[in-house]
């Protein structure tokens, strides 16, 4: 008798199910990885009709494979464009595919893209239910565009759209269906008008702003009644008109604004509110304006604020709103939360700048945005100490855990931890320290557990246990295990005997100093051959003069001393003079000529949070420790984009060339670079140009250098040359060698600059 085992496997999976999973994983996933696991599977790809496609970022070897692998009629979303890195890519993807294949297609997407091609797409009809587009050029070339956009926004399928254009000329027919409309530009109110009142299904409204004139009449017995959510992205509007344009939409449900300083009466938006619209649920807006004159303590900020702490606000509502006050400008920012448009409003500069100790009481859930709203006050990354109390014995114990941990590793300075909750057990501790704390004060239950602390948290410098209960009894026992176990030392009343020399001793370091300068001394004294001297630690040891005298006197050999010392000067310093009181010292002919010591002095934690594009010009030589400062204040992850402009035709050439492939490679989510230089050779810059870089823009000095650089960097999606001189009479012949080398590639010639879109090496 045979007996047959069935092993279930996602292969015998019902292929709806199996769909399902298609839905969670992206294209490349599906197509070169899951469609060639077993047949059934290479079956399923082919039959999957959900693919949603993005070829806004893409290398032309993806590009291709993916449309030689799809079949248009499977494909419900479609981003195409045509930015530097993808020349042509629209004129490409129709070269392949005629528009009319893409049967299911709902959503389509086109950046930059040509009239000409956008006329080919939309010739025929279609059913397309959201449409976002932008053309190459900011005006039209040609007088028919407008009568096709026109055309297309009547279309009865399309639901959603989005265009940068102004709609002076477009006409908004009333047979229109559309829900959604975003306009990245400003309306006059006429123009507002007419499209709120064709657009009778429109819910959705989001623009820029619109212009009010003296002479608009604004009639107040109209209503609007469809629309729910509005939005000024950039509003220039005064309170006044504001209110006019609110109450022709009743119904309105959302509201999001960013504007100036007519927006800041509380008081009177509440009254507004309660009176006009009676359905908003949800307020989002930002609000900047300057108080002309300096505000020195927080009690002048409050008064922004307390027209927005009202039980309206706070506990009908539940709208939170923060002011932001930025002291060496008298500018301010009022805002909502969560931030509604933090890239351009949120303060990188909170209010309690120098705040290094913080404590927070957590009893019941943890509240939404908490942390969010406290960095809009408090530099998170200045706190060195943080005491917490947390009740863990409710049902919001996940979501504390989840927000703490979360909160701890924004506090990436943090050095004491205090956690007061006797409840808490050593696993929770465990989880919730990271690593970068060094002293750790808490409640545990046993000493059991003061022992799984202690082996688990091995980067912990000091650990205080509060101690209770029957736990005293035990802790003879547990303190010959700690010796046991980390050998620890306590020093008090030491003396230390000047009259001793310990000659063999040439190298010295303190890596994590507690020392004051008196006590240094005494221990320096001790080692009177020393050459090498490394110390890191606190504001005892910022004079300069005293440390060019004890070594002058005491260390006749010293060769090198390296050393970093953190301070804080308890005041807010406002210019880099202040900053310089503190390096003089530094700078006397000792450290300068005799020793050839350099000292700098670094601003902790980046400044430029956010900042993905940086333009660097180096001319002469590469600033000692320049890549360290620059860490200083920007965040070198962050960084997508960069441009540099490098003199290399001084005796600083190899300085230059070492730092700056050290700069590379410390930004590693780097994915554009520029290089300005026409004296740069192509072996340099092949040199330069890490592997993680997708798109390269550069200048080189002929064609032939040209080649050489596309042979060379194979990672390569693209490449932009700028095109000068006598290069443009061989342009010809080496854009034939690029279609013999590079299959599939496609290129944008404007007279200056040659934009490729790299296709596959023909081999």
């Amino acid at each position: 008798m045979t007996t047959n085992n069935h092993t279930p496997s996602i292969c015998t999976l019902p292929v709806e199910l199996i769909y399902r999973i298609l839905d969670t994983l992206d294209n490349e996933t599906i197509l070169f990885s899951f469609g060639y696991t077993c047949k059934r599977f290479q079956t399923i790809i082919h039959t999957y009709n959900q693919y949603e496609l993005n070829f806004k970022l893409i290398s032309k070897r993806y590009f291709h494979l993916i449309c030689h692998s799809i079949h248009p009629e499977n494909i419900i979303s479609l981003t195409l464009s045509n930015n530097k890195q993808t020349p042509d890519q629209i004129k490409c993807f129709l070269s392949i595919f005629s528009i009319q294949q893409f049967i299911r297609l709902r959503s389509l997407t086109l950046n930059k893209i040509d009239e000409d091609d956008f006329y080919t797409i939309f010739q025929f009809k279609n059913t397309i239910s959201s449409l976002s587009f932008t053309f190459l050029k900011s005006t039209l070339q040609n007088s028919q565009t407008i009568s096709l956009l026109s055309s297309i926004i009547s279309n009865k399928n399309l639901r959603y759209l989005d265009f940068n254009l102004s709609p002076k000329d477009l006409l908004w027919s009333n047979q229109c269906l559309l829900q959604t409309l975003i306009i990245s530009n400003t309306l006059n109110f006429t123009q507002f008008s007419t499209i709120i009142s064709n657009l009778l299904l429109l819910k959705k409204f989001v623009l820029q702003d619109c212009i009010i004139h003296k002479n608009d009449i604004i009639d107040c017995s109209i209503r609007y009644l469809p629309l729910i959510s509005l939005s000024f992205n950039d509003s220039k509007l005064n309170m006044d008109n504001c209110e006019l344009l609110l109450c022709l939409f009743p119904l309105l449900e959302r509201f999001h604004i960013v504007g100036g300083d007519y927006f800041f009466d509380g008081f009177r938006w509440e009254k507004f509110i309660k009176k006009n619209l009676l359905k908003l649920k949800k307020f989002e807006f930002a609000f900047c304006g300057n108080t002309n004159m300096l505000w020195k303590n927080s009690n002048d900020i409050e008064s922004l604020i307390t027209p927005f702490r009202t039980p309206f606000w706070i506990e009908h509502k539940q709208w939170f709103v923060v002011c932001c006050y930025f002291i060496d400008t008298n500018n301010y920012t009022l805002y909502s939360l969560p931030i509604c448009k933090s890239n351009s409003i949120l303060t990188q500069n909170p209010f309690f700048r120098k705040l290094n100790a913080l404590s927070l009481c957590i009893e019941n859930e943890w509240p939404i945005g908490s942390t969010e709203y406290l960095s809009t006050f408090i530099k998170l990354s200045s706190i060195r100490e943080l005491s917490i109390s947390i009740d863990l014995e409710n049902e919001y114990v996940l979501d504390k855990l989840t927000n703490i941990t979360n909160l701890l590793n924004q506090l990436y300075n943090l050095q004491s931890l205090r956690i007061d909750n006797c409840l808490t057990s050593a696993e929770i501790i465990r989880l919730l320290v990271p690593n970068h704390v060094e002293y750790l004060r808490t409640v545990v239950r046993d000493i059991d557990d003061m022992k799984f602390i202690i082996e688990q948290l091995t980067h912990l410098s000091s650990i205080t246990f509060e101690i209770f209960g029957k736990m005293k009894y035990f802790l003879e026992d547990f303190l010959t295990w700690l010796m046991e176990t980390r050998n620890c030392i306590i020093h008090k009343n030491d003396v230390i005997d000047c009259s001793i020399r310990y000659l063999q001793l040439i190298s010295l370091s303190f890596n994590d100093s507690k020392l004051n300068m008196d006590n240094c001394e005494l221990i320096l004294r001790l080692f009177p051959l020393l050459e090498h001297f490394h110390i890191v630690g606190g504001d005892y040891f910022f004079d300069g003069f005293r440390w060019e005298k004890f070594i002058q006197k005491n260390l006749l050999k010293l060769k090198k001393i390296e050393f970093a010392f953190c301070g804080n000067t308890n005041m807010l310093w406002k210019n880099s003079n202040d900053i310089e009181s503190l390096i003089t010292p530094f700078r006397t002919p000792f450290w300068i000529e005799h020793k050839q010591w350099f000292v700098n002095i670094l601003t902790q934690n980046p400044f430029f949070r956010k900042l993905n594009a940086l333009s660097l010009c180096i001319e002469n030589e590469w600033p000692t420790g320049s890549t360290e400062y620059l860490s200083t204040f920007i965040n070198l992850s962050s960084i997508r984009e960069l441009s540099i402009s490098i003199d290399l035709e001084n005796e600083y050439v190899l300085d230059k060339l070492t730092n700056i492939t050290n700069l590379l490679n410390q930004l590693y989510n780097l994915q554009s670079l520029r290089i300005d230089n026409c004296l740069t050779s192509a072996e340099i810059i092949c040199l330069l140009v890490p592997s993680h870089i997708k798109y390269l823009r550069t200048v080189v000095p002929d064609i032939d250098d040209m080649k050489f650089i596309i042979e060379q960097l194979t990672h390569l999606s693209s490449i932009t040359f700028e095109i000068f001189g006598k290069m443009k009479y061989f342009l010809e012949d080496f854009l034939t060698w690029l279609m013999e080398t590079r299959i599939n590639s496609t290129y944008r010639y404007d007279d200056q600059f040659l934009s490729i879109w790299l296709g596959k090496i023909n081999n």
